[in-house]
């Protein structure tokens, strides 16, 4: 028996999983990492410098790796949309700390060319080219729930922003295109092109940061403090001036993010 004992230690040693030593970083796809990975390296760098322990971001490309690493766990701390950010607190025990907008300010809406007489409600989109960003953007997907019958839906013409989904209407790209009502209230002010004929009930979150159970309470609330310090100006500067419009972090307000995760339901993964 005593011959065993050493035996039964070494096997409970390695059966153990190894100690996570960093916090993981991550956001939604976006594109090429040269040009969306810069902004979320500088939060990274600065809240290990914050925190005192290695903070990493993880860049992802495509949304079925994305979907998969929610679903293991893998993030610790992750910057998203709002229906992300309401399914992780719906699914996955995370905490929302801190907001790019922190106050639900905009609304989705669908455009048509100005002078396009024949669509006048958001049902005539079936079967029709609409631009937007790809899904699972929450514009697109609240788009999408408008149609209850999956054989009859809008054909989505994927774009990499609000602009060139505008765009893609002005130019002939596609008959209508979704965006949020901000969006089209300031580019109707430079190029006055587009006549809206949907604009969603619900006032929409903007995109915010949650960490993960991982987190220990203590790490919880120094993030929380490194991203709502004035010092966010410098040193995440690059994604202050392109997430959160060159304005400070705020705190959220969880309530308006309640059940937002249910658009996912609509997307593969979720």
């Amino acid at each position: 028996m005593r011959t065993l004992f050493p035996l039964l230690i070494a096997v409970l040693i390695f059966a153990i999983p190894p100690v996570q030593a960093e916090l993981v970083l991550g956001t939604q796809p976006r594109g090429a990492y040269d040009r969306f990975g810069p902004p979320f390296e500088q939060i990274a760098e600065y809240l290990s410098k914050e925190l005192g322990e290695k903070v990493v971001y993880r860049h992802t490309r495509e949304w079925i790796s994305y979907a998969k690493d929610l679903h293991e766990d893998k993030y610790d701390i992750v910057f998203d949309e709002a229906h992300f950010v309401a399914w992780r607190i719906a699914n996955k025990k995370h905490t929302l700390v801190a907001a790019a907008v922190p106050e639900a300010s905009e609304k989705h809406a669908v455009v048509v060319k100005r002078d396009d007489a024949k669509l006048f409600h958001v049902g005539q989109l079936a079967g029709r080219t609409v631009c937007g960003m790809g899904s699972p953007n929450l514009a697109t997907l609240s788009l999408l729930s408008q149609f209850p019958n999956p054989i009859r839906v809008p054909l989505m013409i994927t774009v990499d922003s609000y602009e060139s989904a505008y765009r893609g209407v002005n130019d002939g790209k596609c008959v209508a295109a979704v965006l949020s009502d901000l969006a089209v209230e300031r580019l109707n002010k430079t190029r006055g092109g587009a006549r809206t004929i949907f604009v969603g009930n619900r006032l929409m979150p903007g995109d915010a940061f949650t960490v993960g159970p991982r987190v220990t309470p203590e790490a919880r609330g120094r993030i929380l403090q490194a991203l709502l310090s004035p010092d966010t100006a410098s040193e995440m500067k690059l994604f202050i001036e392109r997430y959160a419009f060159g304005k400070l972090l705020d705190l959220p307000v969880e309530e308006q993010y309640q059940g937002l995760e249910d658009v996912l339901k609509q997307h593969y993964g979720f």
